[in-house]
């Protein structure tokens, strides 16, 4: 009897197999769907970073408030170096909050006054007091990490150190308000009008004097750290200004390259001062402050012993998508768009005046504590 065999279809002996045309297509297919969802992860995870950097602002800023509490004032912006005017190399706002952020036992380590080399590295800081210079980079106070002075959407917050004057990052910023005079005076008598942040060097304002209203008041925000290697970022950077200008919003704006908008220039007697956001506990200008005077994500400015005056804008920066995050006085959180209303470019930053509406728009207003505006954000 003849046999019938079954030669199977036209795809082989296999009637469940794929041809490579449907292989290739099931591939692409997956492709886009990866393509499509990559985006939204990434998307999801920035999301979860910045609740996380918000969450950091509220701890610091019920920090403010918990020392508010205890001393019936807000910590001073910052202490003198040694009892000098100057206020480089003192200790910072983030330092005089720490037992209210639970890190006591940093506070502990310092007030103890250790001389050894294993645990100071140096005695320098404020003669006959035994206390520590900021930037001895030994020092195990300043080496110790704690999550909340970093925002974790930086990529370049937890770097090694910058170099032997350095030793741990930080985000946050104090706000100095939308005025600066001297900096190297900041604790003259003719100066200290120009600061009208809640924040002041040497001082401590109490909620009182906030006259414009604890929710209509910066208290902290965030800014970026330059990474070891070096960066022009102008959002990471600060950019050494040229002899004899004068400090304006305008002024500070011209640091950025023309062919390249994102990097400070290095010409017209602009320079990159590699070193913002590696010094967490101190008062020092790339360390410390920020003012409301240029809108989020723009340059940090410095004019330094070769200009008639000293003075800084420093500017606020983030890995946020369109802004960075701002504290209110009462301990609300606030998300700030690059585009905010900054006012005047053209006003100098070094009017010493204690009163009046903010030259600087709508940031401006927030960031002073007197200017009786009704703006707000």
């Amino acid at each position: 009897m003849k046999k019938n065999v079954n030669l199977g279809n036209s795809r082989g002996g296999n009637g469940n197999a794929f041809t490579l045309v449907e292989l290739l297509v099931v591939i692409a297919i997956i492709g886009v769907l990866i393509a499509l969802l990559l985006p939204a992860v990434q998307a999801a995870r920035e999301a979860a970073r910045r609740m996380s950097c918000t969450n950091n602002l509220k701890q610091l800023s019920l920090g403010c408030h918990m020392h508010h509490d205890v001393h019936n004032c807000l910590p001073a912006y910052g202490l003198p170096f040694s009892g000098t005017t100057s206020s480089s190399g003192g200790p910072n706002w983030l330092q005089l909050i720490l037992p209210f952020i639970e890190q006591q036992a940093i506070t502990d380590i310092i007030e103890g006054g250790g001389k050894s080399a294993s645990v100071d590295g140096t005695v320098d800081w404020a003669a006959g007091t035994g206390k520590v210079s900021s930037w001895a980079d030994n020092y195990r106070p300043w080496k110790a990490k704690f999550s909340a002075r970093l925002c974790p959407s930086d990529a370049n917050n937890n770097q090694p150190p910058l170099n032997e004057f350095s030793h741990g990052t930080g985000n946050y910023r104090a706000c100095l308000g939308d005025r600066c005079s001297d900096y190297v005076n900041m604790v003259a008598a003719a100066y200290k009008s120009a600061f009208r942040g809640a924040f002041i060097l040497a001082e401590r304002r109490n909620f009182s004097a906030l006259i414009d209203g604890t929710s209509n008041t910066f208290l902290l925000s965030e800014a970026l750290v330059v990474p070891a290697s070096g960066d022009r970022d102008i959002r990471r950077n600060v950019a050494y200004g040229g002899a004899g200008a004068t400090m304006t919003p305008t002024y500070c704006m011209s640091a950025a390259d023309p062919n390249e908008p994102t990097r400070i220039r290095t010409t017209n007697g602009w320079l990159a001062i590699t070193s913002k956001g590696h010094r967490w506990n101190c008062s020092e200008y790339p360390f410390a402050p920020f003012h409301s005077i240029l809108p989020p994500n723009s340059p940090s400015c410095i004019l330094w012993g070769n200009s008639p005056i000293n003075n800084i804008i420093a500017s606020v920066s983030s890995d946020h998508s369109g802004g960075a995050n701002h504290s209110c006085a009462d301990g609300s959180i606030t998300f700030v768009s690059n585009t905010v209303n900054a006012g005047d470019p053209s006003h100098t930053v070094s009017v010493a005046t204690s009163v009046g509406e903010s030259p600087y728009g709508v940031y401006g207003a927030m960031g002073s504590i007197n200017g009786g505006e009704s703006k707000s954000l």
